[in-house]
C-alpha cells in the first residue's frame, strides 16, 4: 500500500510538471520569444528571458542569406565560402561549437523561418519579437531555389555564364543559352520547343547583349545628386506620416483601452453570475479577438513603416546603383539586377526588351527645363563622342539645375525639374505602397562593395 501510494504521488508529480512545462512554453510563444535554444546567428539573453543578436555571428549568418537569394550559389558553396573566405565557427559552448558550418547545419539554417521572424513549434507558425535578417518573401524565395533549382543553380555556377536561364527567345520562347568561342561568350536560342520553328539562328556576343540591358536600364537610371534629393523627401514625406501615424497610434491605444475595460467588465458580470457560460465565453473570445488584432496592428505598425521605407529607399538605391553594377560588377551582382529589372525578359532580332518592375520608373523626361537652359556647344571636348558628351551636359545640367541655391535657384528651370522629380518620387513609393504580395527589391549596397566589383569578369 506504501509504494502504491509512492508511485501514485510521483505519476502525479510527473503530470502536473509536464502540464507546467507545456503552459510555460505556450506562455513564452504567445509573448513572441523562442523556448530553448535559438538558432545559429542569435544568443538567448538569460537576464530578460529574450533574444538577441549574436554579435559576432548575426552579420556572415546574414550574409549567406544575401549569397543565396543571388540565385548564383548553392547551399555547398556558401558553405565553401563561409568557412574558408570568412572563418565561420558555429558558437562555442561547454561541450560542443567552435568547428567550421557543416552542409547539414546550412540546409537547417536555409530551412528554419525563425529567421524570418517566425517560430515554428508544434506544427504552427507563431509571429516572433526577435530581429529578422529576411522577410518572408525572401524565405519562400530561398525555399524554391533549395528545393527546386539545385541542379540549375549547380550548371549555372559551373558555367559562370550571367544571363543563362533568365532570358527567353522572342520567337520560340525557349531559354537562351551560352557558350564560349575563341575566348568570347556568345548566347543563343536553344530551341527546345518542339513542335516550334524557330528562326533565330544567329549569336549574340556577351557584350553587346550588355550594351542592349545598359540602354534599356539607361531609362530608369538616376545621378547622385538627383538620389540625394530623393531621401530628402523620403525624410519629408516620413516626417509628415509619422504625424498621421501618430494620431491613428492614439486612436488605437484609446480603443485598445476600451476593449480592455469592457472585458474586465465582463469578467466582473461572470464572477456575478449575471450571464451563463455560453454567453460569457461567446463575448470573451469575440473582445480578446479585437484585443489581438489591435495589438498586433500596434506592434506590426513600425515595422512595416519601416520595411516599405526601407524598400522605397532601395528602389532609388537601384536606379543609382544599377547601371554600374552591371558594368562592373560580377556574375552573381550582374544577374540580381537583370533578374530585379523586372519580368518577361525576350531577346528577339538582336533586341533586348522586357516588362519593367512596377517601382521602376522612367527618368529619361527629368532633364527637360535643364536641357533648355544649358549653353550649346559645337563640338564635344577632346575625349569625348558625341553621345557620351550629350550624356555629361545631360547630368551636368541636373546637376547645376538641382544643387544651385542663389539667384537662379528660383527660376522656372528649377522648378520645372523639381516638381518633375517629386512626382516621381510620389509615383515610386505609390506603386510600392499599392503592392498587396509581398516582393523584394535587391539592396545594391551590399552587392557593389568594392570587393564585389574588384572581381574578374571572363
Amino acid at each position: 500500500m506504501m509504494l502504491q501510494m509512492a508511485l501514485s504521488q510521483s505519476q502525479y508529480f510527473s503530470a502536473k510538471l509536464s502540464k507546467d512545462v507545456k503552459r510555460g512554453i505556450e506562455q513564452k510563444l504567445f509573448m513572441g520569444w523562442r523556448p530553448g535554444r535559438v538558432a545559429v546567428g542569435y544568443l538567448n539573453n538569460s537576464l530578460d528571458k529574450t533574444v538577441i543578436d549574436d554579435p559576432q555571428l548575426y552579420e556572415l549568418v546574414q550574409r549567406m542569406w544575401v549569397l543565396m537569394l543571388s540565385g548564383m550559389y548553392t547551399p555547398p558553396k556558401v558553405v565553401d565560402i563561409a568557412n574558408k573566405e570568412w572563418g565561420f565557427r558555429s558558437p562555442q559552448r561547454r561541450n560542443s561549437g567552435g568547428r567550421p558550418l557543416s552542409r547539414s547545419g546550412i540546409y537547417r539554417i536555409f530551412s528554419n523561418p525563425f529567421y524570418a521572424g517566425f517560430i515554428s513549434h508544434g506544427g504552427q507558425l507563431h509571429k516572433g519579437k526577435h530581429n529578422p535578417m529576411i522577410t518572408m518573401a525572401q524565405f519562400d524565395r530561398v525555399q524554391s531555389l533549395v528545393k527546386g533549382d539545385r541542379g540549375k543553380q549547380r550548371r549555372t555556377a559551373e558555367r559562370e555564364f550571367a544571363y543563362t536561364n533568365l532570358i527567353r527567345c522572342g520567337d520560340c520562347h525557349s531559354l537562351i543559352t551560352a557558350q564560349v568561342t575563341k575566348g568570347h561568350v556568345y548566347y543563343h536560342c536553344t530551341r527546345r520547343k518542339t513542335g516550334i520553328e524557330c528562326r533565330q539562328r544567329g549569336t549574340i556576343r556577351e557584350e553587346r547583349l550588355e550594351d542592349l540591358i545598359a540602354a534599356q536600364l539607361a531609362c530608369y537610371s538616376i545621378v547622385p545628386e538627383l538620389h540625394k534629393f530623393a531621401v530628402r523627401k523620403l525624410d519629408e514625406d516620413s516626417e509628415q506620416r509619422a504625424i498621421e501615424e501618430k494620431k491613428i497610434y492614439e486612436a488605437q491605444e484609446r480603443t485598445l483601452g476600451a476593449l480592455s475595460k469592457q472585458l474586465d467588465v465582463l469578467i466582473g458580470m461572470r464572477a456575478r453570475d449575471l450571464l451563463d457560460d455560453r454567453e460569457f465565453l461567446s463575448r470573451r473570445d469575440s473582445l480578446r479577438s479585437d484585443i489581438r488584432q489591435l495589438e498586433e496592428n500596434l506592434e506590426g505598425r513600425d515595422a512595416s513603416a519601416e520595411m516599405e521605407r526601407d524598400k522605397i529607399e532601395r528602389a532609388f538605391i537601384f536606379a543609382l546603383e544599377a547601371p554600374k553594377v552591371l558594368r562592373q560588377g560580377s556574375i552573381a551582382a550582374r544577374r540580381v539586377v537583370v533578374t530585379a529589372m523586372g519580368t518577361d525578359l525576350t531577346l528577339i532580332d538582336g533586341k533586348f526588351s522586357f516588362i519593367p518592375a512596377v517601382w521602376l520608373e522612367p527618368m529619361q523626361d527629368t532633364d527637360v527645363a535643364a536641357r533648355e537652359r544649358r549653353p550649346r556647344t559645337s563640338r564635344p571636348p577632346v575625349g569625348f563622342s558625341t553621345k557620351n558628351h550629350a550624356e555629361h551636359r545631360r547630368k551636368n545640367g541636373l546637376v547645376q539645375t538641382l544643387t544651385c541655391r542663389f539667384g537662379k535657384a528660383k527660376t522656372a528651370a528649377f522648378a520645372t525639374v523639381r516638381a518633375h522629380w517629386c512626382s516621381i518620387v510620389d509615383k515610386v513609393q505609390t506603386a510600392i505602397r499599392s503592392q498587396d504580395t509581398a516582393f523584394d527589391i535587391p539592396d545594391l549596397r551590399q552587392i557593389s562593395e568594392p570587393d564585389q566589383l574588384s572581381k574578374s569578369r571572363r
